[in-house]
């Protein structure tokens, strides 16, 4: 699939509502800007609570972004309200589904609350995920906590056990930040990032615990 034929500069694709997302389903898809043209895929507002891509059931999603145009995963809406915070990370692999990066490719502003673990990526257990290129930047996740730090989140990438993760060439990580918001009886404060929450978190419970990078 390639998106822009050249006449416009750049493409705005909406995926608007809480019940709206691309599933990617037991097809092979790559998806490819036009040279020049940046496309964004979008998804606005507080209550999105679902992801912009998921890929599952032998499913395979490479995003091609072609420079000078690129292709952006983007997202409005509340930051730190915990409550009303988006739920739903960028792209979801699932068991038997494959993500792959390549080139000027940026996933930003995501963000996840409560029990997601990642708002750049999440990988699942039997999910794999390629970064030949590409941003994961800017993404925000927040964990509310009734007994204090504890379980895996993750703001940038989160690599369940059982999932694998390769990255190469100019990809790049950052910026991306895990909110600690503690509630005792309906009263919150938010503690910022800290303690086992970090960009990218691999779940590797095989005996010697999970473990953090």
């Amino acid at each position: 699939i390639i998106i822009g034929d050249g006449t416009t500069s750049s493409i705005k694709i909406d995926i608007d509502g809480p019940d709206k997302q691309i599933n990617i389903v037991g097809k092979t898809v790559t998806i490819k800007n036009h040279p020049d043209v940046d496309v964004v895929f979008m998804k606005s507002g507080d209550h999105n609570d679902l992801s912009i891509f998921e890929i599952y059931d032998s499913g395979s999603l490479t995003l091609n972004g072609r420079n000078p145009g690129s292709i952006t995963l983007d997202r409005t809406g509340t930051l730190l309200e915990a409550f009303s915070t988006p739920y739903g990370p960028g792209v979801v692999v699932l068991s038997g589904g494959a993500f792959v990066m390549n080139g000027d490719v940026t996933i930003k502003n995501q963000r996840v609350r409560g029990s997601a673990e990642a708002a750049g990526v999440h990988v699942k257990s039997g999910g794999s995920f390629i970064m030949n290129g590409g941003s994961i930047v800017n993404n925000y996740a927040t964990k509310i906590s009734w007994s204090g730090l504890s379980g895996n989140q993750a703001g940038g990438v989160f690599i369940e056990e059982g999932a694998t993760f390769e990255m190469s060439g100019e990809s790049n990580i950052s910026g991306n930040e895990v909110f600690i918001i503690f509630d005792w009886g309906g009263s919150e404060a938010n503690f910022g990032g800290a303690g086992q929450y970090y960009t990218i978190c691999f779940d590797q419970n095989d005996g010697t615990g999970t473990k953090y990078y």
